[in-house]
């Protein structure tokens, strides 16, 4: 049975710890905030909502699960996750699309977090579960073992963590600087307003004058101006060969947590982590004649000027210019 405009006038059936059924006031998912980014237009009035809350170790989450009728499948509904803490909205997990025989009202969830796993900071990494309940039969349709999230983590009992600083602050854009194995690193981190609350961010690096992103469009909604986002960057290098070529590159949104009280000496923030490599390999002044040469073979450059090919109209097989 597909979902109708004009909702019934009593409330739809719930699971205990969902704390509100509705159309409205949720984070979207990626593709329902580009196209709705992209002209005008409201989202689809036959989307339902389900919203829960928690609080894990003073960070308060919002979990957001929507359910649309898939346009010209009759009886199919796409199933997505989205998620909100300190105020940012965005998406986790991948959409599931599911074939139902009944109202989807009848649906009840349950969602849950496991107690936090070992993880540097302590105390941020969580393992999600969404469950769907039906005539007493359950069935997981979404599952995130790396939720890192957290409030005022500490992020100084990171062995050999390097944090990159900010030195630049424009009106769409922040720039912030490390050193990286001996070699300056540049993070730009920007942002673009696609409508109303909802943006585009975007993270490049750039090092010795040559870059690229890392994040492309990762689209959130914020509850407040953009300017009051922020990253936290750090990397730690690794064993390598050459030494100082590899490094864990940690990439963190932070924003303004909504526990910030008056009485307290300092802000509170709340942290989650967007992006995360262990094989962040840049450096400065490497010594790759210190790798083992029993284990590689170098190769040495050709003294003689570079060939360059030029194509002319009427010599389509193009002659070499030295």
């Amino acid at each position: 049975m597909p979902l109708n405009n004009q909702w019934p006038p009593t409330p739809p059936q719930i699971s205990p710890s969902s704390s509100s059924d509705t159309v409205h006031d949720a984070p979207w998912s990626k593709e329902e905030l580009i196209a709705y980014a992209s002209g005008p237009g409201r989202r689809d009035e036959n989307r339902l909502i389900r919203t829960f809350c928690l609080t894990a170790d003073r960070t308060l989450m919002h979990f957001m699960i929507a359910i649309t009728p898939v346009e010209g499948k009759q009886n199919h509904y796409a199933f997505s996750l989205s998620y909100k803490a300190g105020g940012v909205h965005r998406s986790i997990c991948e959409p599931v699309t599911l074939k139902l025989t009944f109202d989807p009202r009848q649906l009840t969830f349950n969602v849950f977090l496991f107690p936090p796993k070992h993880s540097l900071p302590k105390k941020c990494l969580y393992s999600l579960r969404v469950w769907l309940r039906h005539q007493s039969v359950d069935q997981r349709i979404f599952a995130d073992d790396a939720l890192w999230v957290g409030t005022n983590p500490d992020f100084a009992a990171i062995p050999d963590a390097i944090l990159a600083t900010t030195w630049h602050q424009a009106s769409d854009r922040q720039f912030y600087k490390c050193l990286v194995g001996r070699a300056e690193v540049n993070f730009i981190f920007s942002w673009e307003c696609l409508k109303e609350t909802v943006y585009a961010l975007t993270l490049e690096y750039e090092a010795g004058g040559v870059g690229k992103a890392l994040i492309e469009n990762l689209i959130v909604r914020l509850d407040f101006p953009p300017h009051e986002l922020s990253c936290y960057i750090y990397t730690i290098p690794l064993l390598s060969k050459p030494a100082g070529a590899t490094h864990r590159l940690r990439v963190w949104l932070r924003s303004p947590s909504p526990f910030n009280a008056e009485e307290d000496l300092y802000p509170s923030y709340t942290y989650q982590r967007i992006w995360s490599t262990d094989e962040f390999r840049v450096g400065g002044f490497l010594d790759f004649h210190d790798i083992d040469p029993r284990r590689v073979i170098l190769a040495t450059p050709v003294e003689r000027p570079p060939l360059r090919i030029r194509t002319t109209e009427f010599h389509k097989s193009g002659r070499v210019e030295r």
